[in-house]
Formats: C-alpha cells, structure tokens, sequence
C-alpha cells in the first residue's frame, strides 16, 4: 500500500467520528441550551437519569422500526413501479443498498422526534417537555433543534433523492427491454433490434491501474447510447447466464468480451 492509499484510510476511517466531534463542538458554541432547561427540578435530574435508559430502549425500536418500515416501503415501491411493464420474461432492480440510505439518516435524525411526538400525544406532555429540557442541558446543547436541522437539510433532501430513484428498473419483454431512469416515470424503450454490439466484461479499471471485480453484461445501441447491468442490478459474482441467453436469442449478435472498461465510461 501507497502513503498516498495509506493517507486515505485513515482519512476514511477517522472521517464520522471527527465530523460528529465537530458538529458537537459546533452546536455548544452555537446553539446552547435555552434558558429553561436549567431550571428543571432536583427531583426531576433524579427521576429523568432513570428513565432515560428505559427512554433509550424505546428509541432504539422507534429507530429499528422506522429504518424497516422505510426500507420496507422503499423496495416494495420500487417493485410496484418496475411491475407496469408487465409482461416481463425479465425484470432487473437496482443494488438494495441505495434504498437503506435514507431509512439509516431517517432513523438517527427522526427518531427523538418521533418519540418526543407520541410521548407528548399519548402521555404527559409537560413532562415530555421537562425531559427535554433535562436532556438539552446534560448535552451542553439545544440538541432538539440540532436534530430538527438535520432533518430539514440531511434526512428530508435524502428522502427526495431516494423517492426520484424509485422508477430505477430494467425489464426485458419479447421485442426489446425497458430501461427506468432517475426521476422519470416514464421508460426508455429499446427493440432487440436497436442492440449493435453485446459485451461481458470483467470488471472496472481503475484509475490507479487495479481492478475492480465487478462482472457485468454492456449493451451498445444504434443511438450511442450504452446499458450496463452492472448499474442495473446489486453486484454479482459472474455473468447472469440467463440475462446472456435472453440477449443472445434475441439480438442473435455474437458475444464479445473484454477484461474490463476504463473508470468512469
């Protein structure tokens, strides 16, 4: 390994933990907690220091069931839209990790709110308050509001990002393939008969000259226009041979295959 490769692992590794030490710096410099949160009782530091863990336990399956819900949701949708190009022989869907984003930012930043929402409609809401207040002062910060801010301008912008991504699919029917694009309801048609060239390719290579491992079928069609599975679909380990044999039969071209394409093509 490189000092410069070196560098940049350890630049990654340390990257959280100093942004959320900074943010934490930041928000006791700038957003101290309001002037009633010192004034809670004794008794209440007491009785909020016990029930904070209970509180936490609470959180954490608000959390648990928010990020599972929304994945949920977000995978289900996702095959809902894929699902109008019915009749399909095949439909690919998009690597199920670029649906966990927001359900992991929702949940760090939703979660106290959405506990402090039904703790306020369901129980005691002066108490629910008092226990913010407790809570903003042990913290040396409005922590409240910190959240609120990274739900307007962390969680929310990640949810719109990640709803544009839902139309993301790829079906293939008797006379050619549908391709879903971001942020667009409304698919790109290509007949068999528009493919000029079939590829299998290895991998990506990189601009340091390695490999990536990433195998993956690459479509060529008469308008210039490319088609990769491998941004079609979650990471596979060798070529989907009935992806191949569906291409084959239809577009009758013969297959070519190359180590691998340049980053970034």
């Amino acid at each position: 390994m490189s000092h410069l490769q070196a560098f940049a692992e350890i630049a990654r590794r340390i990257a959280v933990p100093a942004a959320v030490a900074l943010v934490f710096a930041l928000a006791r410099k700038y957003m101290p907690p309001p002037p009633e949160s010192t004034q809670v009782s004794s008794e209440l530091t007491e009785e909020f220091s016990k029930l904070q863990w209970g509180l936490a336990l609470v959180m954490i399956l608000v959390a648990a069931t928010f990020a599972y819900g929304s994945y949920t949701f977000l995978l289900w949708a996702n095959g809902l839209l894929a699902g109008r190009d019915n009749p399909a022989i095949l439909t690919l869907l998009p690597e199920r990790a670029i649906w966990c984003f927001f359900p992991l930012f929702g949940a760090a930043s939703l979660t106290w709110e959405l506990t402090f929402i039904a703790w306020s409609t369901f129980g005691n809401r002066q108490r629910a308050m008092k226990y913010a207040a407790w809570s903003n002062a042990k913290m040396g910060f409005n922590a409240t509001r910190v959240l609120r801010i990274l739900i307007v301008f962390v969680a929310l912008p990640i949810g719109c990002l990640t709803l544009l991504a839902l139309p993301l699919h790829t079906s293939f029917d008797q006379d050619g393939l549908k391709i879903g694009g971001y942020a667009s309801l409304r698919s790109t048609y290509h007949p068999y008969s528009d493919i000029k060239t079939v590829l299998t390719v290895d991998g990506v290579r990189l601009r340091d000259g390695t490999l990536q491992h990433s195998p993956a079928i690459v479509l060529e069609f008469a308008d210039g226009s490319r088609w990769s599975s491998a941004d079609n679909r979650g990471r596979q380990k060798e070529i989907d041979p009935t992806l191949l044999a569906l291409l084959q039969e239809k577009t009758h071209l013969t297959v070519q295959s190359i180590e691998a394409e340049s980053f970034g093509k």
